[in-house]
């Protein structure tokens, strides 16, 4: 798969596009690069993937969904990723074992997690034991870990967000970041604010600032912030939803303050497309993009066999 598409242009330059990859031959998860001149067109950086699992630190397993930021002359790579707890004989059988087993072995486990959870949430799931990290460079290229990462751990036992931490969005308003993130309590999916003044330091809201929607709703399982877009007097955010039936959408909410979001009323904006389409499964992770004064959104879809694409629409004028 190809996911989580992240959309940057420095002034005068190609653009670039940060995007998660993932291999059917193996278990490595891991950051590509592209780039393009007219958003249409990408050409991959031909030593991707940039950051995978590969690279050392204590949060490296299954590397995915990265914000791009670039302050003080260095780029700045937010990205989810687990811990990996798996020791001795186990992990020696893991690592030998072929792929095509370990896909078996996963797909059971993951089918016994949801009969013992009770939940067959998909973004639950992939929420669980996740926390968010940052990798720094001066090329984009090669990239090193923070030492101290995780930089953004799940919260307190009995919090909203104390199952994982993934999703993250990073803006610079004025003198502080923000960061906006996907929490976790194991049931629902919601959206959190943080605040720091150094990227490494933050200080988070006590609730959270997007809520799931009702019961039956196409957001009432998870509600999940990917990207903000600000307005001349105003901001607007485009977020995943998920229902009970692992089927996403997403959806715009709108705020003046980045903490109270008021959703669109004819969400959701996109949904699946038809049996033939690369969105005939999921369409995910949206990332909303302004070039030239058009707007574009970039997001993630997947077709009936699961295989995972980065798609693109433009906002008609």
């Amino acid at each position: 798969m190809v996911d989580c598409p992240f959309v940057f242009r420095p002034p005068g330059k190609d653009a670039f596009l940060f995007y998660t990859g993932r291999s059917t031959k193996s278990n490595l998860w891991g950051i590509g690069l592209a780039y393009s001149r007219d958003l249409i067109h990408w050409m991959k950086y031909p030593g991707n993937p940039v950051i995978s699992s590969k690279h050392q630190g204590v949060l490296n397993h299954n590397i995915d969904a990265v914000a791009w930021l670039s302050y003080h002359n260095n780029d700045y790579l937010f990205f989810e990723a687990v811990e990996k707890h798996v020791n001795g004989l186990m992990k020696h059988w893991v690592n030998c074992c072929p792929y095509s087993l370990q896909r078996i072995a996963g797909s059971v486990y993951r089918k016994l997690y949801r009969s013992l959870s009770k939940t067959s949430s998909q973004v639950i799931q992939h929420a669980k034991g996740r926390a968010i990290g940052i990798a720094i460079s001066r090329n984009k290229i090669h990239w090193q870990f923070e030492t101290s990462n995780p930089v953004f751990a799940v919260g307190h036992k009995h919090s909203w967000d104390s199952c994982g931490v993934f999703s993250p969005c990073v803006l610079k308003f004025g003198e502080q970041f923000f960061l906006f993130y996907g929490g976790s309590d194991g049931k629902k999916v919601r959206t959190g604010l943080a605040v720091s003044r150094d990227l490494f330091s933050w200080r988070r809201n006590s609730e959270p600032i997007l809520q799931p929607g009702c019961q039956g709703g196409w957001d009432e399982s998870s509600a999940l912030i990917v990207s903000i877009l600000p307005l001349e007097d105003s901001y607007v955010a485009f977020y995943e939803g998920q229902n009970r039936f692992n089927e996403y959408g997403i959806g715009l909410a709108f705020s003046q303050d980045l903490i109270k979001w008021e959703k669109y009323i004819d969400n959701p904006i996109l949904t699946k497309g038809s049996e033939e389409g690369y969105d005939s499964k999921v369409v995910n992770s949206p990332h909303v993009f302004m070039d030239s004064g058009q707007v574009y959104l970039f997001y993630g879809a997947k077709d009936l066999k699961k295989k995972g694409r980065c798609l693109m629409a433009r906002l008609a004028l």
